[in-house]
């Protein structure tokens, strides 16, 4: 954590188990663990917040759900994480073809 007159920042890992859906995102409970890494900045206007945010690793976040995630030009991450890539054969990683 970083703080001064103007504001603040400071990292963070949330974990836990995804045990039931989460409205809008994940639509049933996956059973798995998760590391979610995040950060939050707050900004100061004399003395008092004037705007708090956050930003969230999301895609660390579902990959470890067990999303397989796909990219332009048939690259394909799967739930562990690996990109493969043409010619490539990381352990789970395909291409489309």
């Amino acid at each position: 954590m970083h703080s001064g007159p103007n504001g603040a920042v400071a990292e963070w890992v949330m974990r836990g188990v995804q045990d039931r859906p989460i409205p809008g995102r994940v639509p049933v409970a996956t059973n798995r663990p998760f590391e979610l890494k995040g950060v939050t900045v707050v900004e100061l206007r004399d003395g008092r917040i004037a705007r708090a945010a956050d930003y969230i690793d999301v895609l660390g976040f579902v990959v470890q759900l067990g999303s397989r995630i796909e990219l332009p030009g048939g690259v394909v991450i799967p739930s562990g994480g690996e990109a493969a890539h043409q010619g490539d054969a990381p352990a789970g990683a395909t291409r489309r073809r």
